[in-house]
């Protein structure tokens, strides 16, 4: 530990300034409205990535955390056990896709290389010759006056970062920062108050840059994607099975939703994430409408990812549904989290995918602002349950966006009828992994 002597008028600096710091961000916040800034973690593709900030090499100072949404790399400062941020220095490096040379002769004026490797982190400035990092030199800086928590916000095109090239979305990432812990405080002979400080260099843990040069370190982080499936432009509903008549067994999807969907009338030899003939958990979004029952012959107009609220179609539903009015982030985050038990629920929670009745109901609330009721649609939702599921729902689910491994919400979207008021039968959702 290095010791330092701050004087009392530098001390209350530092206090006056922890209260508000402007690059801070309250990450408990839920997500509403744009998630374009530095807002909430819950404006977040899949999940984040926490790594320990390491101060002085080998004291837990706090943790870095790392999400990403679809637009931007957020990259999380937090301190803990009385440490506080003073500098924070960041970069970000993309892989290279050609080879690099690791060790030259010749000098400066004349460089040959000697040895050459596989593609290797591109750090795009602040890296001496032998390997290791100058923060003064990184692209990203900010300067607190204390406080505990920062986060910067990077345009994920600022890192060249491509969505549609899976290499892309490796990245490397080099957290820096200048912590500072108050050790003892006292009151000297002219009545100011001295304090004794620890000021340690800090880093996120991961793999070291050049470890007989220093101790700096950086590490690994994959950007999510919060995409949509690949779907095809038009399909046929070919079978559907209500699961309150029983008919959701083998080699139906599933009795954990209202009916299951099974599609045809597509290229089975597109590249789709969805296969021609398999069955799908569907949930009914339209309750103005009726819709035939075992083998049928449905046209799909359109099949519209509720991951992309921008792309809904909102003029071929006759006026009586509007699908950008839908919550689809909360519709998401339930089809996403009934789980089969109460494993792992969260706090408090007792809903699971048994409650497929309760489910279809706070569908039917978040998409057409149906009242919850004990009787609608055919079933027999319990009403305690079902306002449960949305208050979890509104609870943790405002801004969710489905990411790696989840299951995203496709609309089924059928032709109008003559009338051109409304569809020709029910609009569906079913449940996609794209």
């Amino acid at each position: 530990m290095k010791p330092y002597l701050i004087i009392g008028i530098v001390v209350i600096l530092v206090i006056s300034g922890m209260a508000g710091i402007a690059s801070a961000v309250n990450c408990t916040e839920t997500c509403e409205g744009s998630c374009d800034g530095e807002t909430s973690a819950c404006c977040i593709c899949g999940e984040s990535q926490v790594v320990d900030l390491i101060a002085g090499q080998n004291v837990d100072a706090g943790n870095i955390t790392v999400w990403n949404n679809d637009t931007l790399l957020f990259v999380e400062y937090e301190t803990s056990d009385g440490w506080n941020l003073s500098e924070l220095h960041l970069m970000v490096a993309i892989k290279s896709e050609e080879d690099v040379c690791i060790a030259y002769k010749g000098g400066k004026k004349n460089p040959v290389c000697v040895e050459w490797a596989e593609g290797d982190w591109l750090w795009p400035q602040g890296i001496s010759d032998d390997g290791t990092p100058n923060p003064g030199l990184f692209p990203y800086y900010k300067a607190l006056c204390g406080g505990e928590r920062a986060v910067f916000a990077i345009p994920l095109a600022d890192i060249m970062v491509d969505c549609d090239d899976p290499e892309s979305k490796e990245i490397a990432i080099a957290a820096h920062a200048v912590v500072r812990k108050e050790t003892e405080c006292i009151t000297n002979i002219l009545g100011y108050c001295e304090c004794l400080c620890d000021i340690e260099t800090a880093w996120g843990e991961g793999d070291p840059f050049n470890e007989e040069k220093s101790w700096a370190m950086y590490f690994n982080y994959t950007v999510q994607c919060c995409k949509c499936p690949d779907l095809p432009a038009a399909a046929t509903i070919d079978v559907v099975k209500f699961v309150s008549t029983g008919a959701s067994t083998p080699p139906y999807a599933s009795d954990k939703s209202y009916f299951d969907i099974n599609l045809t009338g597509f290229d089975p030899l597109g590249s789709y994430n969805i296969e021609e003939g398999a069955y799908y958990n569907g949930w009914c979004i339209d309750l103005a409408t009726g819709i035939p029952v075992g083998d049928v012959n449905l046209n799909v107009i359109d099949l519209l990812c509720t991951n992309d609220e921008s792309s809904l179609n909102t003029t071929e539903t006759g006026g009586y549904i509007n699908l950008q009015d839908g919550d689809w982030d909360l519709v998401n985050w339930i089809i996403n989290n009934k789980v089969p038990d109460d494993t792992n629920r969260l706090a408090g929670s007792t809903w699971t995918a048994d409650n497929w009745k309760e489910i279809q109901m706070v569908i039917w609330n978040f998409t057409q602002d149906a009242p919850v009721t004990g009787n609608i649609g055919g079933i027999t939702p319990n009403q305690d349950v079902s306002l449960k599921i949305i208050a979890d729902a509104q609870a943790f689910g405002e801004g969710y966006r489905p990411g790696p491994g989840d299951m995203v919400a496709v609309i089924l979207l059928p032709e109008l009828n003559d009338a051109q008021t409304k569809q020709d039968y029910q609009i569906t959702i079913i449940e996609v992994d794209p």
